[in-house]
């Protein structure tokens, strides 16, 4: 959790309880914490690491943590904006240790919890490049990177590692956020409190794309995926591209409502049980629990890569053709993406294929889960 701000320590609580009764041990917050919310009670007891920011990182009320607590500091704090930015661009032993300044070994995985890099995601390529090269290069026990500062919420997966920005607990377009990650298998929640009551009838929808020929590699997948389905409620399932028309009408999915595209050099089964169902690309819109789907598997390739900058115009630009558009499903590339915008969400499930990735979505609360496929007992 992070960007607290002056939210009322009664909510900052509230998402904390949330958090440790659904199995939190340590809670990260991401920076921009106020002093009235240093209080060990207020998190529940657990352990807690805090990201300080430039400011704070000067300021007496926070020149010791809590008990229980750590802090990350940030690096060379008192050199000039344009000595920090010709820094960040130089592979130096400055900028390297100014890394390991948020660096946190939590005995069962070592973590970099930082606020202000989120920005790079936001909008400068290069040295989000140069930040995910250091730590590749000089910290490969990291696996996970949380940030802040932006105030909503994104994932990204890349080179091994799962770049996390929770969302701000205080609500500026959206509701109070949060995000629960799972170090032992790699599942990340990312989830909130709403701040108003839905008359939308509770549902959740599972999302996997890019399976392939995974039914030769795997006899027992499908049948895995469907207990993981089922484990969550799930009533609907999206199948996003990279699908063999032979697996169209799968047993293992019978009890579900199954949504698919296929790749343009394709051809759809017309024998197909009723509980399935082809996107048509003329118009990929789906409309479930009152969400507006956009399913284009190519859309993950145009967006590799970019700033959250660059895919809030090009999202622009699709969106132009539909109406009411609420979350975009792509794919087309291996790692998850999550890309939470101020009109619509991006959800790459990531690939099933080769690292039997998946998603769910559960409303109204809009609960996002990245997920793995469990192994099945035949697996080839």
């Amino acid at each position: 959790m992070g960007d607290t701000h002056e939210v009322d320590g009664s909510i900052v609580g509230k998402v904390a309880r949330d958090l440790k009764n659904r199995g939190a041990q340590v809670i990260v917050h991401t920076g921009d914490i106020e002093k009235q919310h240093l209080s060990a009670d207020l998190f529940c007891g657990l352990p807690v690491v805090c990201v300080l920011t430039r400011q704070q990182h000067v300021d007496s009320d926070f020149t010791f943590p809590p008990h229980g607590w750590t802090y990350t500091r940030p690096g060379n704090s008192m050199i000039s904006d344009q000595d920090k930015a010709q820094e960040a661009l130089s592979n130096t032993i400055a900028s390297k240790l100014a890394i390991a300044n948020r660096i946190v070994n939590l005995g069962e995985v070592v973590i970099y919890a930082g606020h202000e890099r989120s920005n790079d995601v936001l909008m400068n390529s290069v040295k989000f490049n140069e930040f995910m090269n250091i730590l590749n290069q000089v910290y490969d026990g990291v696996k996970f990177i949380f940030t802040g500062h932006t105030h909503h919420q994104f994932l990204i997966q890349r080179n091994g590692f799962s770049w996390i920005n929770p969302g701000a607990v205080l609500p500026l377009f959206f509701d109070y956020e949060y995000a629960l990650v799972d170090t032992s298998n790699g599942e990340i929640v990312f989830t909130r409190l709403p701040r108003t009551t839905s008359s939308v009838r509770p549902q959740t929808v599972g999302i996997i794309g890019g399976t392939g020929n995974i039914s030769e590699r795997d006899d027992q997948f499908w049948q895995q995926l469907a207990i993981e389905f089922h484990e969550r409620d799930v009533s609907t399932v999206i199948i996003d591209g990279g699908f063999l028309p032979r697996d169209i009408g799968r047993p293992e999915l019978s009890d579900f409502q199954v949504f698919y595209n296929l790749l343009p050099t394709m051809k759809d089964n017309i024998h197909k049980p009723g509980n399935w169902h082809l996107i048509p690309d003329d118009n990929p819109v789906l409309e479930i629990c009152s969400h507006y789907f956009l399913v284009q598997h190519n859309l993950g390739i145009d967006l590799d890569g970019k700033t959250e900058v660059e895919m809030i115009r090009f999202i622009r630009q699709q969106s132009q053709k539909y109406q009411h558009i609420d979350i975009v499903i792509c794919g087309g590339i291996h790692d998850a993406l999550f890309e939470e915008q101020q009109e619509v969400m991006i959800i790459n499930p990531g690939d099933a294929r080769n690292h039997r990735k998946f998603v769910t979505i559960c409303f109204p609360r809009c609960e996002i889960t990245f997920s793995t496929v469990r192994l099945g007992t035949n697996r080839l």
